[in-house]
């Protein structure tokens, strides 16, 4: 786990963020012994009472946690607003989640996609035959991104490079697969 601290001052502009801390709890790290852990760091550096609010991902153990702390912390008057606003949500967990809900709509075309990047990469002789075809039809060469599922910003990048091949895609990935039919000789 990683502990990063971000600092404002009231003077607009005046803003710092560094990591405080990595540290490591035994698997699987349950709300209590992460709310613990995060408590003691900041009593031993004597931020804890100058802590406003904590994002994290959207995990279980890191909802009870944060739930723990900012009782912990209220009942020793050292959180502003009752903590309110201590649990802020991690908003590119929040955007990933909305992202994906949305490419649902599109599962089959990537599910395509994805099987296509996935054949050609797999066997050097695809990937070379799909080399020298992009080549030889004078496309601009591009390297093919097989995606991570649940970073959609790489489903993107993939769908971006097979679209900008446009029909084309379709016709190399045909004659790729020629590479893997038997000679009948």
């Amino acid at each position: 786990m990683c502990l990063l601290l971000d600092i404002s001052s009231i003077k607009i502009g005046n803003y710092k963020r560094g990591c405080l801390i990595f540290f490591e709890l035994p698997p699987p790290p349950g709300g209590g012994e992460i709310s613990d852990a995060l408590f003691n760091y900041m009593r031993g550096w004597g931020i804890d009472d100058k802590v406003f609010s904590f994002s994290v991902d959207n995990a279980p153990s890191n909802d009870k946690a944060l739930k723990l702390l900012a009782s912990t912390m209220v009942r020793n008057k050292r959180l502003l607003l009752e903590g309110k606003l201590f649990h802020i949500r991690c908003y590119a967990h929040i955007l990933n989640l909305i992202v994906q809900d949305g490419l649902t709509e599109i599962r089959e075309i990537i599910k395509n996609d994805r099987n296509s990047v996935r054949h050609i990469n797999g066997a050097t002789s695809r990937l070379e035959k799909f080399a020298a075809i992009v080549k030889n039809i004078q496309l601009p060469t591009k390297m093919l991104i097989l995606d991570v599922k649940t970073r959609w910003n790489s489903t993107y990048l993939m769908l971006d490079t097979a679209y900008g091949l446009g029909m084309d895609f379709l016709f190399i990935w045909r004659k790729t697969i020629i590479c893997d039919l038997p000679n009948k000789g």
